[in-house]
């Protein structure tokens, strides 16, 4: 390897020190000889090969397109957004536009290249926001709410029915039982433990009588029933087998004493189970209540059942009446419990094959503690509240996927921990939503299907599609690229979308990215809102509590800021990028305090000098228009000439930024007044050796750049490379035989611009800390 591609810093400086005053940055010596001088000393001071026509973009103008099929001719503000607006509420808009339902606002805006998704946000007249990731395709964003998909957008199934539409959660009546009620004889001693002559098959605890002894007859026999009118005190293990009947009339009570159980399961005796029935008005009381039954029956209550202890172990149990219990369990196999009733619990946790369990919900389902389950069909208005939710594994082997089908205006509201293990979440396809309001995502997961360059490229279990309006508590902001929170994976999975924030992370969860970008599951329809938030009024009612509409949440909004970051000559600058660092951003016009939305002027632009790490006198200018008054940038700041600004390192004085409003400059605009932030004409003129130097930089050598950011820049003397070596844990890429982090300033500088990553175009996310400074920063760091 050449030698000089093993210097960097003060090394590099001292060697550029013995020619540079001889080719300074003077009248008098070529174009030709100043470039090339300039670039060998980028190269040493930098410690790479700089490829032959190397351009330093590092953001590109992006179109946005954003369909809004809400109320009739309500007028809706549609935002883009860099981050998730609803960590920490607060949000960095990247571009702003109007609409009206049946509508498409379009905006331009400049967008990182790094960056392969946005969040897109519309707002309600109400002031209600509606969230959800969109790609980044080719410089465009497509994408729509509600309705059906914009004509153009790609849609998996986007015109076909879901699985939350077509499901149907059964309605059960009590099965015709005439046939063992009206020759019902009365039990008694006698006939308890034998059928006479196998002729009296139906027996009967006659009402105003108790009967405390345990029957036989239905435990060992075949097709004999027992209605209970009166009282049955269940004192020892009562099974129902062999096709036995077990029916507790309208008037029935029966009480399961501590320690035993009533159960109609299968055994040694009578290798079929029997069956269950409760009558509206029955009761049963007591510890233990087990059932089974076969393919095609199910089991029925339309009274109430307050046990202990319930357990479907294998079959159905249909309610339509009132179940309380403390604990609910799940058998080997399926295991369904379906509810057109109340169901109260106190636990349902993962183990003894609770998650197996089926969760078919046609009303109201109340779980005080962990409900564990395999998978929930959530009927059009029903109602699911748990304080845990655990779909994270099956435990019978069974093929069925694990999912949640929600129809309109169903709410699951999950207080606290939630696992999903490639649970599919769909909702409806008509204009109603299904909601789903999760608390803490603990463990989230997904099937993908194979592709033979990455191993999975798309996801076949495990989004969230159609019309899905779901909330989750939001976690601490996590800046760890190569970590995807639960959280974050969730998010991911909203339409089948997988919008990663960076390269790594596609690598990091094996790659599971659509092969087409931007193509998505379902209709698109599935959003975010804020943590409580169901905009449609939910009335009371026998199946639902009432939910009170809470107010809007705001967002507070910040425009992005873009940062141009200038070296004061290029034949022997340091590279350290702080000689001149400028920070640019639309006007805020107004910023209101209840909501956080921000107004702002597109016809305005504020630029602010953070940082003058020159030494040099400087003046700075934006099109024609001469920043600070036509202020030189030390005078502008307030120091004496010479003095270096807010660059730390022990060499600095702290001065507190200046800002200049200017007019955006004539030409940069579109017609819809957004400015390309990569063609800004940003010029220093460096009135002490008469050069000037501009952005954009056309040059082969990195002296003046714009980082689609607000920006760290490094402290004085600090190179570039070593204020963004990149990070430990990021991938390695070879260039000229040397291996540099792929998020690295080396990669992406020495990198031909049509090669780079997106990873590498987002060098500047990873800041040494130590070696940078910010605007809050600088008065501490010196």
């Amino acid at each position: 390897m050449n030698k000089k591609y093993l210097m960097r810093g003060f090394a590099a400086l001292a060697l550029v020190a013995g020619f540079s005053s001889c080719v300074k940055d003077v009248d008098g010596t070529s174009q030709k000889e100043i470039d090339d001088r300039s670039k060998e000393n980028a190269e040493m001071q930098l410690g790479i090969s700089i490829p032959d026509g190397q351009t330093w973009d590092m953001a590109s103008q992006v179109e946005a397109n954003v369909t809004v099929n809400g109320d009739y001719g309500a007028k809706y503000t549609v935002s883009i957004y860099e981050n998730n607006p609803f960590i920490n509420n607060t949000a960095v808009v990247l571009g702003k536009a109007e609409t009206v339902s049946g509508g498409t606002a379009s905006t331009s805006f400049t967008c990182p290249d790094a960056t392969k998704s946005v969040f897109v946000a519309i707002k309600d007249e109400k002031g209600y926001s509606y969230v959800k990731p969109a790609a980044v395709v080719d410089g465009k964003i497509e994408t729509t709410f509600g309705g059906e998909a914009a004509a153009g957008a790609r849609s998996m199934r986007a015109a076909n029915r879901s699985a939350a539409d077509d499901f149907v959660v059964n309605v059960r009546t009590m099965p015709n039982l005439s046939t063992y009620i009206d020759d019902a004889v009365a039990i008694n001693d006698e006939n308890n433990t034998t059928d006479p002559a196998n002729t009296v098959h139906h027996y009967l605890i006659p009402e105003g009588t108790t009967w405390s002894k345990n029957i036989p007859l239905i435990q060992s026999g075949s097709g004999i029933s027992v209605y209970v009118q009166g009282t049955l005190n269940i004192n020892a293990e009562q099974r129902v087998n062999g096709g036995c009947v077990f029916i507790v009339g309208p008037k029935g009570k029966v009480n399961i004493a501590n320690g035993q159980k009533l159960v109609t399961n299968a055994n040694n005796e009578a290798g079929t189970v029997g069956s269950f029935y409760v009558y509206p008005g029955g009761e049963v009381k007591g510890d233990r209540l087990e059932f089974a039954n076969g393919t095609g029956s199910y089991n029925y209550n339309g009274g109430t059942i307050d046990v202990t202890t319930i357990n479907n172990n294998g079959g159905t149990l249909y309610n339509a009446g009132i179940i309380e219990a403390d604990y609910m369990l799940g058998g080997a196999g399926l295991s369904i419990y379906e509810n057109a009733g109340k169901v109260h619990i106190g636990e349902a946790p993962k183990g003894s094959s609770t998650a197996n369990t089926r969760i078919h919900n046609n009303c109201w389902w109340e779980c005080d503690g962990t409900q564990a389950c395999r998978n929930i069909q959530q009927g059009a208005g029903a109602y699911i509240k748990a304080s845990n939710l655990d779909m994270s594994s099956s435990q019978d082997g069974t093929s069925d996927v694990a999912y949640i089908w929600a129809k309109g205006n169903s709410l699951i509201a999950i207080s606290g921990n939630v696992s999903l293990n490639g649970v599919d979440i769909v909702g409806p396809t008509s204009s109603d939503y299904a909601y789903i309001q999760f608390g803490k995502m603990t463990y989230v997961n997904h099937t993908g299907g194979t592709n033979s360059n990455y191993g999975v490229d798309k996801v076949t279990l495990g989004a969230i599609q159609n019309n899905v309006r779901i909330s989750v508590d939001t976690p601490e902001v996590d800046n760890n690229v190569y970590t995807f929170t639960p959280y974050e994976k969730l998010i991911n999975l909203l339409n089948g979308t997988f919008m990663y924030a960076t390269e790594e992370r596609d690598q990091e969860w094996g790659q599971w990215h659509t092969n087409t970008p931007g193509e998505q599951i379902g209709n698109g329809n599935a959003v975010l809102v804020a943590k409580g938030q169901v905009n449609d009024v939910k009335t009371e009612s026998e199946c639902s509590p009432g939910i009170d509409i809470v107010p809007p949440t705001p967002i507070y909004e910040e425009l992005k800021v873009y940062t141009y970051a200038f070296e004061d000559q290029t034949v022997g600058t340091d590279y350290d990028m702080n000689d001149v660092v400028l920070k640019v951003s639309y006007k805020v016009k107004s910023t209101n305090a209840e909501t956080g939305e921000v107004e702002y002027d597109k016809t305005k632009l504020v630029a602010t000098l953070v940082a003058a790490g020159a030494t040099y006198n400087i003046k700075v200018k934006i099109g024609n228009t001469y920043l600070f008054n036509e202020q030189e940038i030390h005078e502008a700041l307030g120091v004496n000439p010479g003095v270096m600004v807010n660059t730390g390192n022990g060499k600095a004085q702290t001065a507190t930024p200046v800002s200049s409003e200017i007019t955006t400059p004539t030409g940069l605009a579109d017609e819809d007044g957004n400015i390309d932030f990569t063609q800004l004409p940003v010029t220093i003129e460096v009135t002490s050796t008469g050069k000037n130097y501009s952005y954009p930089n056309t040059d082969p050598y990195p002296h003046a750049v714009m980082i689609p950011v607000d920006w760290r820049w490094p402290l004085e003397r600090i190179i570039v490379t070593e204020a963004y070596p990149g990070t430990s844990n990021a991938d390695k890429v070879t260039i000229d035989g040397v291996d540099y982090p792929v998020n690295s300033f080396d990669a992406w500088a020495a990198t031909p611009a049509a090669d780079r990553t997106p990873a590498m175009n987002g060098w500047y996310n990873n800041p040494n800390t130590g070696l940078t400074m910010t605007n809050t920063s600088a008065a501490t760091n010196n």
